[in-house]
């Protein structure tokens, strides 16, 4: 028969988006994603009599901000590594 274990890992958080991860490039992927759709909220599809007459937006229907959303995410991933190089030489000392 099977145990169940409780056991401690490390999760990282994106605050923007509110949320729990347990990679740190998946947190800062959801971060830049939550910060571009906090600047480019989306627009739902607008259906009138079965047809669609607005096809909506979404961010990342957008060529130049799926570039701004790999830059953003990888700006994120570096402040972390810095801020965890920077905690990891306070704790040596």
């Amino acid at each position: 028969m099977s145990a169940i274990q409780l056991i401690q890992r490390p999760v990282f958080r994106a605050p923007t988006k509110g949320r729990d991860y347990l990679t740190a490039r998946a947190a800062a992927n959801a971060e830049a994603g939550a910060m571009l759709a906090r600047k480019y909220p989306t627009e739902r599809a607008a259906y009138e009599n079965g047809m669609c007459y607005d096809p909506g937006y979404h961010w990342s229907g957008d060529e130049r901000l799926v570039r701004v959303h790999a830059r953003l995410s990888k700006r994120i991933m570096a402040r972390f590594r810095a801020a965890a190089a920077i905690d990891a030489q306070r704790r040596e000392t």
